[in-house]
């Protein structure tokens, strides 16, 4: 019996042990992950901390405010204040800031609850959340949502026995409708806009998106929104029960295409820091300089329906000739966007005709080469949607400009047609006639032997 006392005491020992690690461990699951109450999948995280000027802190639901109260500055900020809400409505987007408990229940039309202590009549706010309000085309896919705002909304005595989720985090609701579907739209209006509006939470916020595609949430942008946000995207469409916010952002902020103002911003965040926050959320590299290669990799983006090139195999078999590794890159496949942007950010030079395919320059190292492929009187959208936003980000960017012979348009109309010869004149007419024209009806046939010289240039930016 002496003989097993080590035994046993070596075995209780080891269960002893065995005990005390799953417990560390299940603390430590629980403490690194949002936790969640009994009703639901849904968060409660206490607000972290905010580190003020005068070396105070503050946390919790004032921290909180203070984050939302960041986002408006002037009148709007003193309307804060004063009410708990500030609504604005610009040219692009719609925007409602509440540092009040919102109540979102399961409605639909969506319909939020913004209580109120105030005798003030109640009033009713009606928000379309997604940058583009200018576009009746894109709103039309956008459901609005009604914020009712004042005391005795909702019927009952004490409206928080609505609450079948309670966050402790504010939420931002915006759209996936709109322009979905198609990549400068989704990076212009949404993403973009959401970094500018999340970014200085610091994934202290609870995504609720209406309009909800669930490609777009879960696969797509699933990177970049987990980036953004500690916790799950709601879908506000169809989660069926009531969740209330101790505050909430409604709509997205949007300064200009594929831009952003860093002066506009909290934490006056740049072009810059947005690449490398889309390098980070996709394991790419931005920053340093590109190698050189013994064979420079160029992707081309292939267009099958607009704005075709219809000589791209001629084009292909000379940038062969010249040395170059080719990719090329079809509409389908960007809807991979993970291993997509692996591949455009291992590239030297993006090269594509004006269109959605170059707004994927947001991936290229710094140093790296685009050529836009500028169509028959497309110049200015050509420089103000991709070329601005190339030189902004650091990149070395080239236009071809087609002759009106390379334009498709000229076999149909002839050299002294004004929709050849004088496109200001269609422009006049109004946008529907020159977009069916320029956008929608033309392809273009490349001068091989002049876009021969643009890409020797190309080669003399990257050092080859």
């Amino acid at each position: 019996m002496e003989k097993l006392e080590p035994k046993r005491r070596l075995i209780i020992a080891l269960t002893v042990g065995s005990i005390i690690f799953f417990v560390l461990v299940l603390h430590l699951l629980q403490e690194s992950s949002p936790s969640s109450n009994s009703a639901t999948f849904g968060y409660s995280r206490k607000y972290q901390g905010l580190n003020m000027k005068d070396g105070s802190s503050v946390g919790g639901e004032e921290a909180m405010k203070i984050d939302l109260r960041r986002l408006v500055k002037g009148k709007d900020l003193a309307q804060l204040e004063a009410t708990g809400m500030s609504c604005i409505y610009d040219l692009h987007f719609e925007q409602c800031i509440i540092t009040k408990p919102v109540i979102i229940p399961a409605n639909e039309p969506m319909v939020v609850y913004v209580p109120s202590n105030s005798d003030q009549p109640p009033e009713k706010r009606t928000i379309q959340p997604y940058a583009r309000r200018e576009d009746p085309t894109a709103m039309k896919e956008v459901t609005p949502i009604h914020i009712l705002h004042g005391k005795n909304i909702t019927q009952r005595k004490n409206a928080s026995s609505y609450c079948e989720v309670t966050h402790e985090v504010p939420a931002i609701i915006f759209s996936t409708g709109g322009f979905i579907g198609n990549m400068f739209h989704e990076l212009n209006e949404m993403i973009i806009p959401l970094y500018i509006t999340s970014r200085h939470f610091n994934s202290q916020v609870q995504f609720v998106v209406t309009d909800y595609a669930d490609w777009w949430v879960s696969y797509k942008y699933k990177e970049i929104l987990k980036q953004l946000s500690a916790f799950d995207v709601l879908n506000g469409d169809a989660d069926g029960r009531v969740h209330c916010f101790p505050g909430a952002v409604f709509g997205l902020r949007y300064h200009d295409n594929l831009a952003l103002n860093s002066l506009d911003i909290p934490e006056g965040h740049t072009m810059a820091d947005f690449r490398h926050f889309i390098g980070n959320s996709y394991n790419l590299t931005i920053s340093g300089p590109l190698k050189p290669k013994k064979k420079p990799k160029i992707i081309l983006i292939s267009r099958k329906e607009t704005r075709v090139i219809l000589n791209e195999d001629e084009m292909v078999k000379m940038m062969l000739k010249l040395g170059f590794e080719i990719h090329k890159a079809l509409a389908h496949d960007m809807l991979r966007l993970n291993h997509f942007a692996e591949l455009v950010n291992s590239c030297d030079v993006l090269v594509g005709a004006h269109g959605a395919g170059l707004t994927n320059e947001v991936f290229l190292r710094n140093g790296a080469v685009v050529i836009q492929i500028v169509p028959l009187a497309l110049d200015w959208a050509s420089d103000t949607y991709y070329g601005n936003t190339a030189r902004v980000m650091g990149l070395k960017y080239m236009e071809y400009k087609i002759k009106p012979k390379e334009s498709s348009l000229y076999d149909v109309y002839g050299p002294d047609d004004p929709i050849v010869s004088d496109p200001l004149v269609v422009f006049e007419q109004g946008y529907r006639n020159s977009r069916s024209l320029y956008i929608d009806g033309q392809n273009v046939t490349i001068d091989i032997a002049r876009f021969r010289g643009t890409l020797k240039k190309a080669l003399k930016f990257l050092g080859s």
